[in-house]
C-alpha cells in the first residue's frame, strides 16, 4: 500500500504539553508532520425509498396522478446498484446463488429471492446486449485470436463454455453443444478471418475462411511435460528441448532488445539456432551448444 495524495478525511493530533519539560504547547511552532493512513470502508447498509404517487382531483371530475421515476414499475423491487452487486457476486464471481444471496444479507442486510435473482440477471444481460456485440466485432476483425472449450454444468446438465480472446477483449459464451453449433453461436469465427489459435480440436480445422491455425502453447507445453513423464529417455531428452526453447522464445519475445539486432541474413539461422535442440542418439547428453 501506498499513501494517498488525497486522503477522503484529515484528522490532526496535537500534543498538548512538551515530552521532556511538560511545558503547554498552544499556539507553539508546528515542527513537523508524521503521516499515516488507515484505509477502511464505511458500515454500508441498504436503503429503502418509498415513491408516493400523488392523486389530485380536478374540477372536471379527473383525478391525475404523479409519475413515478424510470424503471419504478413495481411496489416493491430493487435498484439498479443492488440488482448489479447480486449478479457481480453469482456470475462475476461464480457464488452459487444461495451464498451470493447470503453474502448480500450479511453485508447489506438484503437478501434477494432466488427468483428475483434470477430475474435482474436476464435483465442485466439484456442490457449489455450492444457491449457483447461490440466486443464479437473487435474479435472477429482481429489479426489473431485464441479460442478454447470447456465443460461446465448449467441446470445440472453439462454444457461448453466457449472462449474467444484477443488483446484485452475477451467473449465468453455457454452453449449445449462443444462442437461447431456451440463455436457458430458465440459468433466470432463464422466472421473471423486472422489466425486461430487453439488446442488442434478437429472443429477448429472445419473453418476455411480463417487465414490459418497456431497450436496453443500452453497446451503444446503440457503435451511435452507428459512425454518427460512417460517417454523413453530420449523422448524426455528432446521435449524438454523444446519446452525450453519454447519458454526462451516466449522471454525473448517480451523483452525489449537493448540494443539495435544484426540484420538477418538469407540463409542463416540468427541466435534462434542455439535454442533449437540437434538429433541426438541415446545416452547423448542433453546440453544446448555455447553461444558465439
Amino acid at each position: 500500500m501506498q499513501l494517498s495524495d488525497c486522503p477522503d478525511h484529515v484528522v490532526r493530533h496535537e500534543p498538548a504539553r512538551c515530552c521532556r519539560c511538560a511545558r503547554d504547547l498552544a499556539g507553539a511552532a508546528e515542527a513537523g508532520v508524521i503521516r499515516r493512513q488507515v484505509t477502511e470502508i464505511p458500515p454500508v447498509k441498504a436503503e429503502v425509498t418509498e415513491h408516493r404517487l400523488i392523486g389530485r382531483a380536478c374540477g372536471c371530475g379527473t383525478v391525475t396522478w404523479g409519475e413515478a421515476p424510470a424503471g419504478v414499475t413495481a411496489p416493491v423491487q430493487y435498484g439498479p446498484r443492488a440488482a448489479a452487486l447480486g449478479v457481480y457476486l453469482w456470475h462475476g464471481q461464480f457464488l452459487p446463488r444461495d451464498r451470493a444471496r447470503a453474502a448480500m444479507a450479511d453485508m447489506f442486510g438484503c437478501a434477494p429471492s432466488p427468483g428475483a435473482l434470477a430475474a435482474m440477471s436476464r435483465k442485466i444481460a439484456g442490457v449489455t446486449a450492444p457491449a457483447l456485440d461490440a466486443v464479437t466485432g473487435v474479435l472477429a476483425a482481429a489479426g489473431a485470436a485464441h479460442f478454447d472449450e470447456t465443460g461446465f454444468r448449467v441446470a445440472g446438465k453439462l454444457a461448453w463454455v466457449h472462449s474467444a480472446s484477443s488483446g484485452k477483449y475477451v467473449l465468453v459464451t455457454v452453449h449445449a453443444r462443444r462442437g461447431r453449433a456451440g463455436m457458430e453461436a458465440a459468433g466470432v469465427l463464422p466472421a473471423f478471418a486472422g489466425i486461430a489459435c487453439h488446442d488442434a480440436w478437429a472443429p477448429y480445422d472445419t473453418w476455411d475462411n480463417v487465414a490459418g491455425h497456431a497450436l496453443c502453447n500452453a497446451r503444446l507445453l503440457r503435451e511435452l511435460a507428459a512425454v518427460t513423464e512417460t517417454g523413453t529417455d530420449l523422448d524426455v531428452t528432446w521435449a524438454r528441448q523444446a519446452a525450453d526453447a519454447l519458454l526462451a522464445l516466449k522471454g525473448r519475445g517480451g523483452r525489449r532488445p537493448r540494443r539495435r539486432p544484426r540484420r538477418h541474413r538469407p540463409g542463416h539461422p540468427g541466435k534462434v539456432r542455439h535454442l533449437v535442440p540437434r538429433r541426438r542418439g541415446r545416452g547423448d547428453r542433453a546440453e544446448r551448444r555455447p553461444r558465439r
